[in-house]
């Protein structure tokens, strides 16, 4: 009934048609088909790195680091999928589950935005608890808050 109401406001497009456009997107650019899976009113949606990208030379360690990294970063996004996290957010997760250090003047430069608007998508992923801020004010950095195991 929403989508049919929204559809018919010209604020969807048609039925299905986001997810036709990622799988499209996804074996044009030759990455592997992403991976659907419905978590009651969420999706989770699992996207593996490009064929290119990996060595062919890395021991089977690695490939499991890869995958715990790919894992954690499902997680984290999985608890705040319903923050509509945009896509400088979404680089910052990746970033420090993947061990590498982040500052709002590194998402500034990388996605050519302002350090206020870096400075929010930060902010944002502090208070939903996320991540957390470390360090002195003019020299620290974030890290990933760890999910409290009950």
């Amino acid at each position: 009934m929403i989508a049919r109401v929204m559809r018919e406001l010209g604020l969807i497009e048609e039925w299905g048609s986001g997810y036709r456009r990622v799988v499209e997107a996804c074996r044009s650019g030759g990455y592997p088909i992403p991976e659907w899976e419905e978590l009651g009113a969420a999706m989770r949606v699992g996207f593996r790195p490009h064929p290119a990208s990996r060595d062919k030379a890395e021991p089977a360690q690695g490939e499991s680091d890869r995958d715990a990294v790919n894992d954690l970063v499902n997680e984290l996004v999985n608890e705040v999928v319903r923050r509509d996290l945009n896509e400088r957010q979404l680089w910052v997760l990746r970033e420090l589950a993947s061990g590498r250090t982040v500052r709002g003047s590194m998402v500034a430069k990388r996605f050519g935005c302002s350090s206020a608007t870096a400075r929010r998508d930060l902010a944002a992923l502090s208070r939903s608890g996320v991540i957390e801020f470390a360090g002195a004010p003019k020299t620290g950095t974030y890290k990933l808050k760890r999910p409290q195991t009950p």
